[in-house]
């Protein structure tokens, strides 16, 4: 009597969760959002008869039965986190119930089971908030058999016997405003060095070509790479939010994550489509988060995200100049915008954005996020060069020529001042840093038409003319 598949084995598919009595029709999970602690929850397993004799459910009773444990959503998961055996007082997962397999179980096929747990039976000692949930399925001929089998390094040998299986799994349809996340803890009273590994089960790397893919880690999580040198592979900082790391392709690896005694932190995973054209058909992504023990090599554990993306209709962001100001047009959905520079520094938010004052030539990119399902589409607009000199006032006082400034400058700022007809000795100025304004002395000048130049970390960044 088995589980049947033995690959990957954090999620086998023959175990699947749902919120509600549906698991005959319907064999995918779902993650247990739970909002409350009188909800049900319901776990079913095709289990297969491998043997030559039938199993007979007989007067109540089976020859077989399936004992469970939940736990939290955890990348390494060790048989004393399984049985609620933890040092301390956090729960981290524990026994549900051992039910009966039926019905009667021919050699070589398969059946369904169903477990039926009440959440409030599973929560009841935790008083935090609800978070999703894993499941480990033990088949025995015992009653509430907790003679889990493990390894040297105390975690359940699911790889090893078919009687076990488990399934960590979080299916998410893409959104922006709700994200899963999941547990990595050293169980250790020693430090230890892991390694996340992010695969794409489809080995093309398709996922990876089709969507923005990233992670984010909790700061304890960042610190503790930080330390062992914040190492990787096809991995990137992200310049413009904490704490997150792009992904460029499958196999990106995050290495030397040194973790304390008992230390842990959350790691959540983000799958943003592209949708410059549009999604014909529904997408599912199934994306494996592996840790790995630094010092052997071995996989310890994982969680597998599905990301669903339902078809849509594209994103095609049209940006209109109008002097100092980018637009947004032709977009039609609720979006969140989000203006970039050319080395990809988020500049500014919002449909439209003013060009700063003394820019030079540039590009600008602009992605767009939809707020129903996180789909995202980029468009690029070249901005013009702007003048950072906004007035200058020669009349108001004689004794100087007051120049205003589009914005505060910069450090090492110059004005240059001229005759426009070019027979007139150059006169430069310095001007502080975060200057607004600036009083040129007008006492000595000759009448005539000028012209005044801004210069900024070596380049021209505005000119006006003006009489005296």
């Amino acid at each position: 009597m088995t589980f049947i598949e033995r690959t990957r084995f954090w999620a086998c598919p023959n175990i699947w969760i749902r919120n509600q009595e549906d698991g005959l029709s319907n064999r995918t999970s779902q993650t247990p959002h739970v909002k409350n602690r009188r909800a049900d929850i319901y776990i079913y397993a095709k289990i297969r008869n491998k043997g030559v004799k039938q199993y007979v459910y007989l007067r109540g009773m089976s020859e077989q039965k399936v004992t469970g444990f939940w736990n939290k959503s955890s990348l390494l998961i060790t048989k004393d986190m399984w049985l609620d055996l933890q040092p301390g007082s956090e729960i981290f997962g524990g026994p549900i119930e051992t039910c009966d397999i039926l019905p009667t179980i021919a050699p070589g096929q398969s059946e369904i089971i169903e477990i039926e747990k009440r959440v409030s039976n599973i929560y009841e000692k935790d008083e935090g908030d609800p978070y999703p949930m894993c499941v480990l399925l033990h088949i025995s001929e015992k009653n509430a058999d907790y003679n889990l089998r493990e390894d040297s390094a105390g975690f359940v040998a699911v790889m090893n016997t078919p009687k076990i299986a488990q399934n960590n799994s979080i299916w998410e349809y893409t959104t922006i405003s709700e994200k899963c996340d999941v547990l990595l803890f050293n169980p250790n009273l020693n430090e230890k060095k892991y390694s996340i590994r992010i695969n794409a089960k489809d080995k093309t790397n398709k996922p990876f070509k089709e969507a923005n893919v990233s992670v984010d880690v909790k700061s304890s999580l960042m610190e503790a790479w930080k330390k062992g040198g914040s190492l990787g592979d096809n991995i990137e900082i992200d310049k413009n939010v904490a704490n997150r790391v792009c992904l460029k392709d499958s196999g990106s690896i995050m290495k030397n994550i040194v973790l304390g005694p008992r230390q842990k932190g959350n790691i959540a995973l983000n799958c943003n489509f592209y949708a410059k054209e549009a999604i014909v058909n529904d997408k599912r992504v199934d994306i494996d988060v592996t840790v790995i023990d630094d010092a052997t090599g071995r996989v310890l554990g994982g969680e597998t995200f599905v990301i669903m993306q339902d078809a849509r209709p594209s994103i095609n962001p049209n940006v209109k100049t109008n002097s100092n100001i980018l637009e947004v047009a032709n977009v039609y959905e609720d979006v969140l915008y989000e203006w970039y520079d050319k080395n990809g520094k988020l500049v500014g938010t919002g449909q439209t954005f003013k060009i700063p004052a003394g820019a030079s030539t540039s590009d600008y990119t602009v992605k767009v996020q939809a707020k129903s399902d996180g789909a995202i589409s980029y468009s690029t607009a070249q901005a013009p060069m702007l003048s950072s000199i906004k007035n200058v006032d020669a009349k108001s006082r004689k004794d100087a020529i007051v120049v205003t400034f589009e914005n505060p400058t910069v450090n090492q700022s110059t004005l240059r001042v001229a005759l426009s007809a070019g027979n007139s000795p150059v006169a430069d100025y310095t001007v502080d840093g975060g200057a607004e304004t600036y009083d040129i002395p007008a006492s000595n000048m000759v009448s005539g038409v000028y012209q005044v130049t801004l210069i900024e970390n070596g380049k021209v960044t505005g000119t006006k003319k003006f009489v005296k």
